[in-house]
């Protein structure tokens, strides 16, 4: 039996071979509507929270382009955030808290003044550096990491002025006791309390420092407007 391809043109005519073969080459060259999809999704404006393309409408959250799912979460009032603002807002935060132990430590060092007061000027610039590096995104899980760097930023400062108050020991084995060092380190602010009122003032003044990283870093009001259809041309 012969095939489309091999059918003589001129029984094409006579047949509607002809009309058969012109259709299937039309609907080969049509994109299929797979393919579209795609290709609408590929070049679609992306969610600047949550990364997906919008098709249908979007949300504008506080003047950021959203989708209709993120915008309804904000409308709702639930913690709405990005794929990279936790870690950006982390790694932020790790180098603030880093940079304010190395200072504190430094100024404690060269002044033999332990200012207690430092904490909280601690927890205020963890919590700003994290709320930049965020771009203004809180919740609490923001929260609570900011808490818990400036802990370890003003607790662990105690390692290296304990370790320039020993340092002339010669026979001090500092691979051996780099661990309880950092124990001791992590626990200091308790272990302060053995020196009653400066301990005392100490732990409260570390606590502000850490209620103050809490607050700076809490959700922010989110002004939602929306939705908009998207509009094609």
């Amino acid at each position: 039996m012969l095939s489309l391809a091999q059918m003589p043109e001129s029984w094409k005519p006579l047949t509607g071979l002809g009309e058969l073969e012109d259709a299937a080459n039309e609907q080969q060259r049509k994109p299929r509507a797979a393919d579209s999809v795609y290709a609408i999704k590929s070049e679609a404006p992306r969610c600047s929270l949550c990364g997906s393309p919008i098709i249908d409408e979007f949300y504008r959250v506080n003047l950021e382009l959203a989708c209709a799912k993120c915008g309804v979460a904000a409308r709702s009032g639930s913690p709405v955030t990005s794929t990279s603002s936790y870690t950006n807002g982390l790694l932020s935060g790790i180098f603030a808290a880093g940079v304010s132990m190395l200072a504190y430590a430094a100024f404690t060092i060269a002044t033999h003044f332990y200012l207690g007061y430092v904490a909280v000027g601690v927890g205020w610039i963890i919590g700003k550096a994290m709320m930049k590096g965020s771009e203004g995104v809180g919740g609490p899980r923001y929260q609570v990491t900011a808490v818990v760097l400036t802990y370890l930023s003003i607790s662990l400062a105690a390692i290296p002025i304990r370790v320039f108050t020993f340092s002339s020991a010669s026979d001090m084995n500092w691979a051996h006791e780099l661990m309880p060092l950092a124990l001791w380190g992590l626990a200091s602010p308790i272990l302060y309390l053995q020196y009653p009122i400066f301990g005392f003032i100490g732990l409260i003044l570390l606590f502000v420092g850490m209620r103050t990283a809490w607050r700076l870093t809490a959700v922010r009001r989110l002004v939602v407007d929306g939705p908009h259809p998207v509009i094609i041309g």
